[in-house]
C-alpha cells in the first residue's frame, strides 16, 4: 500500500480529517457500502455528487435523501438483512439512492439488465424468489405478476418520491454484516448467470488503487459514466469516482450526440464507456470531446481501429479494462500499452491471478483468474475468454470459447477477422461467425453493416481481404445487412441477430 500513498495524498484521502472520518464510519458502519455514502457526505458535504437528466444533487443531500428511503424501504415494505431484491433501472439517482439505501438495510441486491425479458425474469425469479423489486416503469408489463411486492423507481409513490418525503424521527442505521451484490452475464446468447459479491468496500481495495494510480484518476473532478451501472464495469467506476468526490453524470441510455454536448458543456474530464459507444460517440463530434483527460474502455474487445482513432484525435488518453462479473476488474492496459500493443488489455492487477489454459492451440487458451475478493476466494474461475500472453507479460483477448472453429484442423477465432474488417474505411461494424462447409468442416461467414452512403461489392471486400489475412481466415461468405443488434455494455445479441435474420427484418442488401 505504500506504493499508492503519494496518489492518495495527491486525492487528499491521507489528511487528518480524511482519516478520521473513514474510521469513525468504518467503527460504526463497518465496511458495507452504507460507509462510503457517509464518509463521502461528510467529506465533501455540498459539492455536487450526481447529474442525470432530472436533477443535481450534492453528497449530502443525496446521504439525506438515501436514508430516508431506508426508512420507508424498512418500515413501510417491511425489508431487512438477507432479502433479496431485484433492482431493473437505468443509470439514474434513483437508481443509486436504491443500490445504497439497500446495502444500508443489509439486503442481498441482484443487479439485472434492463434489456432482460419476461421468461428470463420469470425464470430467474424461480431459482432466486425475490422478496422485492425496484424497477423503472418501462418494466411494468415485465412485472404485472409481482406488483404486491415491488416499487417503482420514478412516479407518485417510488423511490424517488419516498427519498424526498423527510422523515420526523432521527434515522439509525445499525452496524450489519456484510450483504452480497450480484450481477448478471450479459445474456448475449439469451442464458443469464448470476456473479455475486459481498458489498464490503474491502473488497474494492485493490481494483480502487490500481485504476486510482495508473488511471491518475485523483486528478480528475468530473466523470461521465456511459456503461451501465447494473454492469460490473460501470458500478466498479461509480463506486471509485464517489469515493474521490467527483461530480459524476449519468444517462439513463446511449445518445452520442446528447452525451459529447454534455461533455464539451461541462468539460467533463473522465468518460467510461464500452468500445462500441467510443466507436459511436468519436464518430459523432470528436471535436466536442477535448475536455477528456481520461478515456475508461471495457466490456467488450477494444479493436485496433478505435485506439488509433482515439491516439490522432485526442491524444494518449485511452485506457483499456477487463473484467469479469465474478471477479470485476482484472486487467488494466494503459495508453503507453495500447500504442505498443494495440489491443491488448493490459497486465493483472495488483492481488489477481491470470492463467491460460490451452488444450490444442499453441498459445491461445481460455482465461481462468484467482484472487482473494471474489466469491470463490483463491479459486481459479474460468471466465469463458479466450486469450494470450505474449513475452512481455501482456494479455490479449480472442473471444469466446463458444465462437472458436475448426476449419482444415486449425482453430480459427471469428474475432480476429472482424478486428481485420472494421478497419476497412467503408465498414461501420462486422460480426463473423462459423458456418458448415464440406471440405473445411467449418469455415467463416462475415455479416457487414456498411458505414451510410458507402458502397463496396463483395468482390471488392473479397480483395481487400486476400493481402490482409492468412487463407483460414478467408470468409467463405460475406453478407451485407442494415444492422447488427447490440446490447447496453456493447456486446452483440446472438440470440436477437438470429431471430432477425430470419424474419427478414435486418433487410439483407443484395
Amino acid at each position: 500500500m505504500i506504493r499508492y500513498f503519494s496518489s492518495f495524498k495527491k486525492a487528499k484521502l491521507t489528511t487528518p480529517y480524511s482519516i478520521y472520518i473513514l474510521l469513525s464510519c468504518l467503527i460504526k458502519q463497518g465496511s458495507s457500502l452504507i460507509t462510503l455514502l457517509i464518509f463521502s457526505a461528510k467529506k465533501y458535504s455540498d459539492a455536487i455528487a450526481l447529474t442525470d437528466e432530472n436533477e443535481v444533487i450534492s453528497y449530502k443531500e443525496l446521504s439525506i435523501q438515501t436514508k430516508q428511503l431506508l426508512y420507508y424501504l424498512q418500515n413501510n415494505h417491511k425489508l431487512k438483512q438477507g432479502n433479496r431484491v431485484a433492482i431493473i433501472s437505468k443509470n439514474h439517482i434513483s437508481c443509486i439512492k436504491t443500490i445504497f439505501a439497500l446495502s444500508g438495510l443489509g439486503a442481498d441486491i441482484y443487479l439485472l439488465s434492463t434489456e432482460i425479458t419476461k421468461d428470463q425474469f420469470d425464470e430467474l425469479e424461480k431459482s432466486v424468489s425475490f422478496d422485492f423489486i425496484i424497477y423503472d416503469v418501462e418494466k411494468s408489463l415485465l412485472l404485472s405478476n409481482y406488483k404486491e411486492k415491488s416499487l417503482l423507481a420514478y412516479g407518485n409513490y417510488s423511490v424517488d418520491s419516498l427519498s424526498k418525503n423527510k422523515v420526523e424521527t432521527k434515522i439509525k442505521i445499525k452496524r450489519i454484516k456484510h450483504s452480497r451484490i450480484t450481477t448478471l452475464t450479459s445474456g448475449s446468447t439469451g442464458n443469464f448467470k448470476l456473479a455475486n459479491r459481498k458489498t464490503s468496500i474491502i473488497n474494492y481495495i485493490y481494483p480502487f488503487c490500481d485504476l486510482f494510480t495508473k488511471l491518475t484518476l485523483g486528478h480528475y473532478k468530473s466523470i461521465f459514466i456511459a456503461t451501465p451501472i447494473y454492469h460490473g464495469f460501470g458500478l466498479a467506476t461509480f463506486f471509485i469516482s464517489y469515493l474521490l468526490g467527483s461530480k459524476i453524470f449519468l444517462n439513463s441510455s446511449f445518445d452520442q450526440k446528447k452525451i459529447s454536448d454534455t461533455i464539451s458543456k461541462n468539460h467533463i474530464e473522465v468518460l467510461s464507456l464500452v468500445p462500441v459507444m467510443l466507436h459511436r460517440i468519436i464518430k459523432q463530434n470528436s471535436d466536442s470531446l477535448f475536455s477528456l483527460k481520461c478515456i475508461i474502455s471495457g466490456g467488450s474487445v477494444l479493436s485496433h481501429n478505435i485506439v488509433q482513432q482515439v491516439f490522432d484525435k485526442l491524444g494518449f488518453v485511452l485506457y483499456n479494462l477487463y473484467g469479469t462479473s465474478e471477479n470485476g476488474i482484472c486487467t488494466i492496459a494503459t495508453p503507453a500499452d495500447l500504442h505498443k500493443y494495440p489491443g491488448t488489455i493490459g497486465k493483472p492487477i495488483n492481488g489477481l491471478q491470470i492463467k491460460i489454459k490451452n488444450n490444442s492451440q499453441k498459445h491461445i487458451g481460455e482465461i481462468y483468474t484467482k484472487n482473494n475478493w471474489s466469491i470463490k476466494k483463491n479459486n481459479w474461475i474460468k471466465s469463458g475468454d479466450l486469450g494470450y500472453k505474449n513475452i512481455e507479460g501482456f494479455y490479449f483477448l480472442s473471444g469466446r470459447t463458444d465462437d472458436m472453429i475448426i476449419s482444415g484442423g486449425i482453430n480459427v477465432f471469428p474475432i480476429e477477422l472482424e478486428m481485420v474488417l472494421i478497419q476497412n474505411h467503408n465498414i461501420e461494424q462486422a460480426y463473423v461467425i462459423g458456418i458448415p462447409d464440406e471440405d473445411f468442416g467449418q469455415r467463416l461467414k462475415a455479416y457487414i453493416q456498411l458505414i451510410p452512403d458507402c458502397k463496396i461489392t463483395q468482390e471488392e471486400l473479397f480483395d481487400w481481404l486476400a493481402v490482409k489475412i492468412p487463407k483460414y481466415h478467408k470468409p467463405k461468405q460475406i453478407e451485407f445487412i442494415t444492422e447488427i443488434p447490440y446490447n447496453a455494455i456493447g456486446k452483440i445479441q446472438k440470440n436477437k441477430f438470429v431471430e432477425k435474420l430470419k424474419s427478414g427484418t435486418l433487410q439483407l442488401e443484395v
